[in-house]
């Protein structure tokens, strides 16, 4: 009998683990209020079909506002997602490149080198970065080991948010999880992980350099970081890895100082035999109209550099795109029909404001409800998505 007594006692327990777990994975959709949108974009690329994308663009800011998978899609048929969130610093991608290929087998990974650059040791080693990819990523075997390599203080917060936020708990809403479950029902991210600012800041004094070949020191940490995911490059099962330097405006001494030092990443990358893409010197930009701040392209700059790197892809690796069909076709032409939305409202939007072009306003694109309504009332553009007439919705 106490035999018995204690073997229910063990199922009574189990079960109730299995009952606490499950409840505490599904709270954590209503109650955890995340660090911004951003987390937001990389729980969707895990919508994505498996092994479906032919691109992955892995990065910072840069590739958030730089890179839209939609307008690439729309000219050139090339399917793609960016696996990328603000600062996105070296010493993580290792874990970053693991995590894309456990659902995906692109044909060609693009790598925005901004995160190897950095000089000072707070964005090197951001917690803040950590935080957002450890919050966008599903929980595995990866996720465990980078929180075992970065995260010994708060390991337990890492694993269950819901513990980091418990001061959300007494302001349950079911508004609060809106924009991902409006994902979930869609089955992918309508804009594709896509970012675009409908305002732009004045240049700072000091003057625009040009950009030349000579180069600067890295930090340490960022020179070793990008070492050692060089190596792990050369383990990995993806055929073409392209290292890219997205556009800036050299503005004063700190801009071109960055550029120095992206010319010293770039040496370093080419002598391990890898691919590299200075785009600051392919693109044709009006730092005026086409950067939003030194920093990052704005809406006009976005669709250049999509449209030159989707061709630019196709070329270099004679990429043909993966055919695609049904619903996840119907999915993409909706995705390119925003995006060309997106662009006819910024240009209606900046000759509106062309008297206060710096009037700070908030993000334009974003994968929610209020930023899709929105576009559904612009029309499409006369070529529309991938060559059609563009959706209406």
């Amino acid at each position: 009998m106490k035999k018995k007594t204690v073997f229910k006692r063990i199922i009574g327990i189990v079960l109730l683990l299995v009952v606490l777990f499950a409840f505490v994975f599904v709270m954590e959709e209503y109650v955890t209020k995340r660090e911004g949108n951003e987390p937001l974009r990389l729980r969707a690329f895990y919508l994505e079909p498996r092994n479906s994308l032919d691109v992955v663009a892995m990065g910072s800011s840069e590739i958030q506002f730089g890179y839209a998978a939609p307008e690439v899609y729309r000219t050139t048929g090339i399917v793609s997602y960016p696996f990328a969130f603000s600062v996105n610093p070296a010493p993580l991608w290792k874990y970053e490149l693991a995590e894309i290929q456990r659902t995906q087998s692109p044909k060609v990974l693009m790598v925005d080198i901004n995160g190897c650059i950095y000089k000072d040791d707070e964005n090197i080693h951001s917690k803040a970065a950590l935080y957002r990819l450890l919050e966008g990523i599903p929980l595995s075997i990866n996720k465990l080991r980078l929180i075992r390599d970065m995260e010994k203080d708060h390991p337990l917060e890492c694993v269950f948010p819901i513990i980091k936020y418990h001061g959300n708990w007494t302001r349950f809403s079911m508004d609060d999880a809106k924009d991902w479950r409006m994902i979930k029902e869609e089955g992918y991210a309508p804009i594709r992980g896509t970012r675009a600012r409908l305002y732009r800041k004045k240049l700072p004094d000091g003057g625009i350099h040009e950009a030349d070949s000579k180069t600067a020191a890295l930090h340490p940490d960022g020179e070793k970081a990008l070492r050692e995911f060089l190596e792990e490059c050369r383990k990995s099962d993806i055929e073409n890895i392209l290292f890219i330097n997205y556009p800036h405006v050299l503005a004063g001494d700190d801009g071109y100082e960055r550029q120095k030092r992206c010319n010293t990443a770039a040496g370093i990358i080419r002598e391990a035999g890898f691919d590299y893409l200075d785009l600051l010197s392919q693109v044709d930009l009006d730092p005026e109209l086409d950067f939003f701040d030194t920093d990052h392209v704005s809406a006009t700059g976005q669709r250049k550099v999509s449209q030159y790197l989707g061709k630019y892809l196709q070329e270099k690796y004679d990429l043909e795109p993966t055919a695609i069909s049904g619903k996840d076709r119907e999915g993409w032409e909706t995705s390119a029909g925003y995006i060309d939305r997106v662009y006819r409202y910024y240009d209606e939007y900046t000759a509106a404001r062309k008297n206060n072009p710096y009037e700070k306003v908030s993000t334009l694109l974003r994968d929610d409800r209020h930023t899709l309504e929105l576009l559904d009332e612009v029309k499409p553009g006369p070529e529309g998505a991938a060559g059609s007439e563009g959706p209406e919705k």
